[in-house]
């Protein structure tokens, strides 16, 4: 579950923006395909739920990347921000 969804193994580094993703939207996105095929695991929910360790939000277009990695409408995925240099960040 760790590997799956805590650890920030997402880069993102789109267009001059710059985070390390985590969470279940890794699952949906399956950008890391050795990790997934290696755990065995899918995931085909209709949100995507996101941490981006930054201290600032995605663009509308980066945000589109994102969605469109995961399947899902923009509508549909929840971003959520942590610098990687405060309490939230470092956990």
């Amino acid at each position: 579950a760790c590997m799956g969804s805590q650890y920030a193994g997402w880069v993102i580094n789109e267009e001059g923006y710059f985070a390390m993703g985590s969470g279940p939207a890794r699952a949906l996105s399956r950008v890391e395909k050795k990790l997934y095929k290696h755990l065995d695991y899918a995931d085909d929910a209709k949100v995507g739920v996101i941490l981006l360790e930054t201290r600032e939000a995605p663009p509308d277009n980066v945000a589109q990347y994102i969605a469109d990695k995961c399947g899902i409408a923009t509508s549909d995925l929840y971003c959520l921000l942590a610098p990687t240099a405060c309490l939230v960040g470092s956990i």
